[in-house]
């Protein structure tokens, strides 16, 4: 084979898809797959970070954080203190949420403090039982009270409609603008969730884990990946060629072994290479001319 002849080997529709399908799983790796869970590991930091800082100040009154009537980014996870009281008339259940890997219902009930402001007060969960309804949920007290909690932001609507029955109001996500209609209240734009052993509360939500979780080492997975996969590809290239020109080498040289007819017949015949290595004789040609010398 030819040097000529060797790049058209890489034109074979097998050689082609390959290289391709390369080609673009190393950009989706590197320029989505990375920076998303790269991304995710830099939210994850800034969520542990806002945690800790909360955990480390004392709670503080609650206008304080938030700022006419919404919670600012920067002071998410923020220990606050209200006074007021519950309105149990007003009280949504959150379905489809899990604590520790089991459904439960968490009870968003409505809040107003002495100064006349509404907060969605997320007083933690019940277990949700298999094939059953929502369990009897204790009613929130309705006397003046003072409790603590972490000031967190609302959700997005995702688009599922709430649904009703006779005894609750059910939602599919903590949205502000949405519990706001069902309830018929004013909001502030933003939620409390309810820390433990405060006044109202069912089971609290535990804080989310402190760790940085797999993000970082997924995203550097995906870099080395994007980058490792052209260069298997360019690997398989050269030892593709390494094995065509070796395999051209040798048919040269036992092209090369092949008699010439016009050579004298008792000329010892010509060693053959061996595939693995080392020189062996033709055994057909010592047979032959045993044949010879006896006819």
């Amino acid at each position: 084979m030819s040097t000529s002849k060797i790049p058209r080997t890489f034109l074979k529709p097998g050689w082609v898809i390959t290289a391709v399908l390369i080609v673009v799983f190393s950009y989706f790796a590197i320029t989505v797959l990375a920076p998303w869970q790269l991304g995710k590991h830099e939210v994850k930091s800034e969520q542990n970070t806002q945690i800790r800082t909360a955990l480390r100040t004392d709670p503080v009154p609650v206008d304080e954080i938030f700022v006419n009537g919404a919670l600012p980014a920067d002071n998410a996870w923020r220990q606050v203190e209200l006074v007021g009281t519950y309105s149990p008339s007003d009280e949504v259940i959150l379905r489809m949420r899990s604590v520790a890997g089991n459904p439960v219902f968490q009870v968003l009930t409505v809040f107003t403090t002495t100064s006349g402001d509404a907060y969605l007060i997320n007083r933690g969960y019940v277990p949700q039982q298999k094939d059953s309804g929502v369990p009897e949920i204790p009613a929130a007290p309705t006397d003046t009270v003072t409790i603590t909690g972490n000031a967190l932001p609302g959700e997005a609507d995702s688009g599922r409609p709430p649904h009703a029955d006779d005894s609750h109001q059910y939602v599919l996500d903590i949205n502000l603008p949405q519990i706001s209609s069902l309830t018929g209240t004013s909001l502030a734009d933003g939620y409390i969730q309810l820390a433990d052993k405060q006044p109202g509360v069912l089971n609290a939500i535990p804080l989310p884990k402190l760790d940085g979780g797999p993000y970082l080492s997924y995203g550097l997975q995906w870099i080395a990946m994007g980058i490792g996969a052209p260069i298997a590809l360019l690997y398989f290239i050269r030892m593709e060629l390494k094995e065509r020109k070796r395999d051209e080498e040798e048919q040269e040289e036992l092209e090369g072994l092949i008699p010439d007819p016009d050579d004298d017949e008792d000329d010892e015949p010509a060693p053959q290479r061996s595939r693995y290595g080392g020189q062996r004789r033709n055994p057909y040609a010592k047979f032959e001319a045993r044949r010879e010398d006896r006819f």
